[in-house]
C-alpha cells in the first residue's frame, strides 16, 4: 500500500475496501456441480487474453496450459462448476472460464430495515393475504428471509407478517423542492467535515465516510482511524449499520431522501474501479428532485477520495459513478 497523488480522474483507484475475488481460478468452496451441454447446444467463437488458463477439465483444477497470446477460439461445449462457466476448446487443448453466474446472496438475520407507511404485511410469502398495513413508517427487525415468484419477503420480529423487503412505499405526496437541500448537519459543521481530511492510499474510504456521518452528527472531528482495523470499516463503532437488501435502486434512494429529510447523513456504496467498491456520504439532494424518480445524479455527497482542488468545499453532485449492485442487492449504510 502506498500513497498516491490524487487526481479527479485517479479517485475511484483508492478504494479497494470491497475488491471481488477473482474468478479466474478454479473454484474450491463448493460442491462441484455441473450442467453437460446437450445436443442444441451452438458453437460459438469467443476471444481470450493470453494468461488464460485451460483446465484439463471443469472439475479438476489442473491447469493444462496457459494462453501464451490472446486469440479467437471456437467452444463446442459448456460445462457450470459452482459461479464460473466453463468452455471446451474445438481443439481440444481444455476447457476456459467463458463467463461467471451470479450467486444468491446469504442474507444474514436478523438485521434491521426500515419499512414506509403504507406497507403491506402478509400471513405468509406465498398467501397473498394482507393481515395488515402500516400506518407509519419505521425501522423494524427481520428475523427470517423467503423468495417466492421471484419476490423476498422478511418475516417481522414482532410476527405481525411478511413484508417485500425492497417496498418502500412512497408516503403522502412531497413536493418537488425548488432550491438545493442540505442537511443541518452539514450545512452547521462544514470546516468540521474538511477538518476529517480526505483518504490519501487505498482501503479506508469507508471508515472516511463514517468519520463524515459521526462529525456531523456529534458536532466535533472525528478520525477515520476510529473505525478502521486496517483492513475494513466497522459500521457499529460509529453506531451506523447496512441496509443491502434492496433490489430495486429506486428503494434504496427513496430511503436515503426520507432519511436526509429528517437530518440524517447517509452512506452510499458505488462502484469503484474495476470490481472495488467505493464508498461516499451523502448529505443532500438537488433541487428538482422528485421522489418517485429518483436517480444517483439527484444527491450531493462527500467523496473521501476528492481531489486536492476540492478540499476547501467538499461537497459535490454524485454525476461521476451510480450505486454498486452485488449479487442483485443495492447497499446503504445508515445511523442505526
Amino acid at each position: 500500500m502506498f500513497k498516491k497523488i490524487i487526481t479527479a480522474a485517479m479517485a475511484l483507484t483508492l478504494c479497494a475496501s470491497g475488491m471481488a475475488a477473482s474468478n479466474t481460478g478454479f473454484a474450491k468452496n463448493f460442491a462441484p456441480t455441473a450442467i453437460t451441454a446437450n445436443a442444441a447446444f451452438q458453437s460459438y467463437v469467443k476471444a481470450f487474453p493470453a494468461g488464460t488458463k485451460l483446465y484439463t477439465s471443469p472439475t479438476s483444477g489442473v491447469v493444462a496450459q496457459t494462453l501464451a497470446q490472446g486469440g479467437s477460439f471456437t467452444i463446442v461445449e459448456e460445462q457450470t462448476v459452482g459461479t464460473n462457466v466453463y468452455g471446451k476448446f474445438k481443439s481440444g487443448a481444455g476447457w476456459a472460464i467463458v463467463r461467471t453466474v451470479p450467486t444468491t446472496p446469504q442474507v444474514q438475520v436478523p438485521f434491521t430495515q426500515y419499512f414506509g407507511a403504507g406497507t403491506k404485511l402478509y400471513t405468509s410469502p406465498t398467501s397473498g393475504v394482507v393481515a395488515m398495513t402500516l400506518t407509519q413508517g419505521s425501522i423494524f427487525t427481520i428475523v427470517e428471509v423467503q423468495t417466492a415468484n421471484n419476490v423476498t419477503y422478511g418475516k417481522f420480529k414482532s410476527g405481525a407478517g411478511w413484508a417485500v423487503l425492497e417496498s418502500n412505499p412512497d408516503p403522502d405526496p412531497v413536493p418537488v423542492p425548488t432550491q438545493d437541500y442540505f442537511i443541518s448537519a452539514y450545512k452547521n459543521n462544514v470546516s468540521k467535515v474538511i477538518a476529517v481530511g480526505r483518504q490519501t492510499v487505498s482501503g479506508p474510504c469507508a471508515a472516511y465516510a463514517l468519520a463524515y456521518c459521526r462529525t456531523m452528527l456529534d458536532g466535533y472531528v472525528h478520525s477515520y482511524t476510529q473505525y478502521y482495523d486496517g483492513e475494513q470499516c466497522n459500521w457499529y463503532w460509529g453506531n451506523y449499520t447496512p441496509e443491502q437488501y434492496y433490489t430495486s435502486k429506486l428503494a434504496a434512494f427513496q430511503r436515503t431522501y426520507d432519511l436526509l429529510n429528517k437530518g440524517q447523513p447517509v452512506i452510499f456504496r458505488i462502484q469503484g474501479t474495476g470490481t472495488n467498491d467505493h464508498y461516499v456520504t451523502c448529505v443532500g439532494y438537488r433541487k428538482g428532485a422528485n421522489r418517485s424518480s429518483l436517480t444517483a445524479s439527484d444527491f450531493y455527497i462527500i467523496d473521501p477520495a476528492r481531489p486536492s482542488s476540492e478540499l476547501n468545499s467538499p461537497v459535490k453532485r454524485l454525476t461521476f459513478n451510480d450505486l454498486r449492485n452485488v449479487g442483485g442487492y443495492y447497499k446503504i449504510v445508515v445511523k442505526a
